[in-house]
């Protein structure tokens, strides 16, 4: 009988049972579940690591033995021929490295396959859930630390959880940078400490300014035209550098309503961001218009 293994499981009401072996939620663990037979079931692998699901609970749990050899003997090489000295096949046992034909000879065996053996098994229900989110998180969230004094770090994703203004930073930083329309926005300042991003207007009318140019004896002024301003749409930073404001975190009920508010979040700025504006033609720049795409 192979030695007794313990299990967790959570109960669901629709997607039915999760089952691991990895009971103390190791970050580094060697599953073996993968190996095991639940009431002659096939285990579906979920994408949240160490985890399966199963339809019940199980009522029976096997184990397949080790593979063996059989039929172990020696068997001519091709290429010499078969007479009473050197014959096919000798039994293994029979030939040794002395003999003068050994080296004529190539050592065979065929293998078979370890049958199921049952094994003993608990099982711990960690919790009855409506749901079990497998799926990776985008977005990591970290739950308080009562949570992680008193539940099972695999339920973590099914707790209340936060992202803090600091994490958020990069993120933000990392996405408009991704996903910033160049012709109507730019970013101005993009350091670890701050982030500035200022919007493109397109003026109702070329604007024209003075460039000193020429030497200074001969000094000269030449007239330029500008088509665009900008105005600062977004700032931020992680820990409110030099009057910036600071990134405020976002708090969830749980790990899924923490990926939906980060990336609503997301979203909506760079929508701000790479909204398409111009001068109003009668206020000359003292007000702006939306410009439908």
């Amino acid at each position: 009988m192979a030695s007794k293994v313990d299990f967790i499981v959570i109960k669901t009401e629709k997607d039915g049972i999760f089952i691991s072996d990895n009971v103390k939620g190791e970050g580094y663990f060697s599953s073996k579940i993968g190996n095991l037979s639940f009431d002659d079931e096939k285990l579906i692998q979920t994408p949240k690591k160490d985890w399966y699901k199963i339809s019940e609970l199980p009522k029976s749990i096997k184990v397949r033995g080790a593979t063996e050899y059989a039929n172990r003997r020696y068997e001519l090489k091709e290429g010499f021929p078969i007479s009473d000295l050197t014959p096919k096949t000798i039994p293994y046992g029979e030939l040794d490295d002395e003999d003068d034909i050994y080296g004529l000879y190539t050592l065979k065996h065929d293998l078979v396959e370890g049958g199921w053996e049952e094994i003993e098994f608990d099982l711990e229900i960690l919790s009855e859930e409506v749901n079990f989110i497998t799926e990776t998180p985008k977005y990591k969230g970290t739950p308080s630390l009562m949570i992680q004094l008193t539940t099972h770090p695999s339920l973590h994703s099914e707790r209340p959880c936060s992202i803090s203004g600091k994490e958020l930073y990069k993120i933000v930083r990392n996405y408009i940078n991704l996903y910033i329309n160049g012709q109507h926005a730019k970013v101005t300042s993009n350091y670890d400490f701050c982030l500035t991003v200022e919007k493109v207007l397109h003026l109702s009318e070329k604007e024209s300014y003075a460039v000193s140019a020429g030497t200074k004896r001969k000094p000269t002024t030449i007239t330029k035209y500008r088509d665009t301003r900008s105005i600062v749409i977004f700032k931020s930073s992680p820990e409110g550098y030099s009057g910036y404001p600071t990134q405020k975190g976002i708090e969830a009920k749980n790990q899924k309503e923490l990926d939906e508010k980060v990336t609503e979040y997301l979203e909506n700025l760079i929508k701000e961001i790479n909204e398409p504006l111009e001068d109003c033609t009668c206020c000359k720049g003292k007000g702006v218009i939306i410009k439908n795409n």
